[in-house]
């Protein structure tokens, strides 16, 4: 399960053709998949998304996207690896497997540094121009429901899915190796929906979007409320947005019934600093209660295999930086971005992403980028528990690691109404803390393929 996951729908572009602008509502449709496939097919998903938006006669636009998600795969339990011999003091360890499972997913922040890398490949539109994230927190997509989702790692909030539901799952360990991590099967499918209106009035553009997911044991409804303000001859737009999301739980492995609910609230500016210079900064804040623990993850508590159990509530705080520069001369654009997440379970996380657009004659752009993750663990993570702790996960998602993300797009625009693109993307974990087993972090291969017609 997993509240935020596989992209928010397209986003529209603000930097086109290396001039930066407000972004535009323009009558599209548009699709995209995304390919993920962690290494020795650890987990596999496939995420097809499309996108329709219109501008009516009147002056309002409205946006259907949507996503379906089939993921299936091995993710770890939260059980300690299993040395190959094991010390002959050491007692059995006592467990019953869940009937299914796979990680759940904590809200935005901690555990989405992976969900994020999905999403902003399924997000970004195929085009001469960079994708700017003026309203990131806010758009409660489908695909920011509920979802199954690749063993995802903890992050300042931003990649791949984390969660699943699950229709079958069985406790597994691999033959052979120093050491052998219990893992759990597990298979699932998604489909989440979003439905937003948005109208000029003036200097501003009020909107509102209603989400909807749905898995097998997580059902997500959303809505968020926005403003952008333009000033200073639309050279300076302010945003300010809230959303609120209600989380239906019920895990496949007999626990009980549960719900989370989400506030978040945003404010953030962009600025023309030239003809050529676009700057955005962003301040987000969260705050989350109910059911965060994963019903799916155990940890080791005094030699005994027990549920995690995560503090009930959450708070944090995203402030998100970018600048997008074109760079006549070479015809490219640059667009540079920095992230900083904290939260109340003591993770502090940052990201930094950077992406050059190349322009190779008329109809050609070649952008390579490069992302670099890095967090601290969570105040209640460890290996192993012993005595009589309030909070305890051994899920490596919110343990202490960092994370190196390249890749390649290809974007074709064959006529002044048709772009297509494709797209490669690696991905790779490290944990840093010198005690989770380097096993648990996965590698990943993530490739695209998108479509947009302008109408």
């Amino acid at each position: 399960m997993i509240r935020k996951t596989l992209a928010g729908g397209f986003v529209m572009i603000v930097l086109v053709a290396g001039h930066p602008r407000k972004a535009k509502a323009e009558d599209a449709i548009a699709s995209k998949v995304l390919y993920y496939m962690e290494d020795n097919e650890r987990i596999k998903v496939v995420a097809p998304t499309f996108l329709f938006q219109r501008e009516t006669a009147d002056g309002w636009t409205i946006k259907i996207d949507g996503i379906y998600n089939s993921i299936s795969g091995a993710t770890p339990t939260g059980a300690p690896a299993i040395q190959t011999a094991l010390p002959a003091a050491r007692p059995a360890i006592r467990y019953s497997p869940p009937s299914s499972g796979d990680d759940d997913e904590e809200e935005d922040g901690g555990e989405d540094e992976l969900e994020d890398r999905m999403s902003a490949r399924l997000s970004s539109t195929a085009g001469p121009a960079r994708v700017s994230n003026s309203q990131p927190a806010l758009q409660f997509n489908a695909i920011s429901g509920a979802t199954s989702a690749p063993s995802r790692p903890p992050s300042s909030g931003s990649s791949a899915p984390s969660g699943t539901s699950t229709s079958s799952a069985s406790t597994t360990s691999p033959s052979s190796g120093a050491t052998d991590i219990p893992m759990a099967d597990f298979s699932d499918d998604r489909i989440g929906l979003n439905l937003g209106i948005s109208r000029k009035i003036g200097r501003h553009t009020p909107g509102a979007q209603l989400s909807y997911s749905t898995e097998t044991d997580y059902v997500s409804t959303g809505l968020s409320l926005q403003d952008l303000i333009d000033f200073n001859r639309k050279n300076t737009t302010v945003l300010i947005g809230t959303a609120y999301t209600h989380d239906s739980i019920k895990p496949a492995n007999q626990t009980p019934e549960d719900t989370k609910r989400t506030v978040d609230l945003i404010l953030g500016i962009t600025q023309v600093l030239s003809p050529t210079t676009l700057f955005t900064i962003n301040l987000s804040l969260g705050q989350t209660s109910g059911l965060l623990s994963d019903p799916y993850k155990v940890v080791e508590l005094n030699r005994i295999l027990v549920p995690e159990v995560r503090p009930d509530s959450k708070d944090r705080q995203i402030l998100f930086l970018e600048l997008n520069q074109f760079f006549k001369p070479l015809n490219g654009a640059l667009d540079l971005s920095l992230r900083h997440y904290q939260d109340s379970f003591g993770i502090n996380a940052e990201t930094i992403t950077a992406e050059w657009q190349q322009k190779m004659g008329e109809h050609v752009i070649l952008a390579p980028m490069i992302r670099y993750y890095d967090q601290t663990e969570a105040d209640f993570y460890a290996v192993r528990f012993s005595g009589s702790p309030d909070s305890y996960s051994s899920d490596y998602r919110v343990s202490a690691f960092n994370a190196l993300g390249y890749g390649l797009k290809l974007v074709w625009l064959p006529s002044s109404r048709v772009t297509m693109d494709i797209g490669m993307e690696l991905y790779e974990q490290k944990g840093s803390d010198g005690v989770t087993p380097a096993e648990v972090y996965p590698s990943a291969t993530l490739i695209t393929a998108g479509i947009k017609w302008t109408l």
